[in-house]
Order: structure tokens, then C-alpha cells, then sequence
């Protein structure tokens, strides 16, 4: 199989100039190729035109998705956030046991409310749970911060969870007020859900 990709990575000429290197930094393209026993990367440098091939690590596919790893239930229901009953708009997922957690984020100025509160969740580097909705993305709302904090402590009641080791997101239209009601009853539902076999109804969920 062979994916094509942009990386932003240094292209191998080692006696360009720093400013020469930057330029031909900017544009480096490849083509990945896996076979039985090995995988490698074919660099072609945009502005030089030249190819190298570099060894990558091979990797084998785990089925099961976030539960895949032991210890791990997930699940997905609709709590009403989407008009659409037949469309799952709550996922949660659990880790029987505290997990060394960390989180990558935009480097937007403007943030939704659960990327601040996730990020102060964080500051131990440990979280227990997942919760995040869809429909509504708790973005550039007055109460958010309110909101996403109470979406933290609805789960960290439904688990048994301190509410900082809940790590809270929200996906959807920005803007719109998120209502905390169907969030308040659709959690309890989601924490009964949670199974082995949950992390494709938890992927629904938050589409």
C-alpha cells in the first residue's frame, strides 16, 4: 500500500545554507510503502527534485479501536443535542484505572471552552474518562467554561470520578448555546452503555 504525504521535515542536503535549506524545507513530498516485513519512505525535496529513502518503522494493525488496549469501555447514544434520534450525538469513554494522559492543542486564538478546561484537567497528566458531544461545539459561548466543567462533574458523578480526571469535548456548530440538559441525562445512559465493543459507537457519536 502507498500513501502520499506532506511532511515538514529537513530536506537532506546537508551543505545548503541556512536560508537556502529553509526554502527547500517548505516542500518535501513522499511516498510511504509497506510491504510483508518492512516499511520505507521515499523523501523527494520540492525545490531540489531529489530522493532519498529512509527505513521506517513497520507496524501491525490492533483491531478494536480506543478499547483495543485492555481495561478500556466506550460507548456512544444520543441524548438529544442533534435533532436526529437516530444519530448519536454523546460518546464516552472509560479507563478502568488512572492513565498518564496528555493533549495536543490548536494553536488558534480562539479556543473552545473545552480545550481550556481540558488543559487544566491535564496539568497532573492524568485523566480516567472522555466525554464529548457533538452537534453543538461550546465555542465562543459566555458560559462555556461553565458548561464543559459541568459536563466534567456529570461524568465524574456517573463514574465515580474526581471531575479533573474527566477530559471534556464538544464538536459541531460554534456560537450556539450548549444545552446542559440532555447532557445531564444522556451521560448516566452512556456510562451504562459502556462496553468492550463500544469504540465504533463511540466514533459515531462525535461525526
Amino acid at each position: 500500500k502507498s500513501i502520499w504525504f506532506h511532511a515538514a521535515a529537513r530536506a537532506a542536503e546537508g551543505n545548503a545554507s541556512p536560508k537556502r535549506q529553509k526554502a527547500k524545507d517548505s516542500a518535501i513530498f513522499g511516498v510511504a510503502c509497506a510491504g510483508e516485513d518492512s516499511a520505507y519512505c521515499d523523501f523527494q525535496a520540492g525545490f531540489s527534485g531529489n530522493v532519498r529513502r529512509f527505513m521506517i518503522m513497520a507496524y501491525t494493525f490492533i483491531e478494536g479501536g480506543v478499547t483495543a488496549a485492555q481495561g478500556f469501555t466506550a460507548s456512544g447514544v444520543h441524548c438529544g443535542i442533534r435533532r436526529n434520534k437516530s444519530k448519536a450525538d454523546l460518546a464516552l469513554i472509560f479507563s478502568e484505572k488512572p492513565c498518564a494522559a496528555a493533549g495536543v492543542y490548536t494553536l488558534n486564538k480562539v479556543k473552545g471552552a473545552p480545550i481550556l478546561v481540558t488543559k487544566r484537567n491535564l496539568q497532573n497528566g492524568i485523566a480516567q474518562a472522555v466525554v464529548c458531544n457533538s452537534g453543538n461545539a461550546n465555542t465562543c459561548n459566555a458560559d462555556g467554561e461553565e458548561k464543559a466543567w459541568r459536563m466534567c462533574e456529570i461524568t465524574g458523578q456517573a463514574l465515580g470520578l474526581d471531575p479533573s480526571d474527566v477530559i471534556v469535548a464538544s464538536t459541531g456548530v460554534i456560537g450556539e448555546i450548549l444545552p446542559i440538559e440532555p447532557i445531564e441525562e444522556g451521560v448516566p445512559e452512556a456510562a451504562k452503555e459502556l462496553n468492550r465493543f463500544g469504540s465504533e459507537a463511540a466514533a459515531m457519536a462525535i461525526m
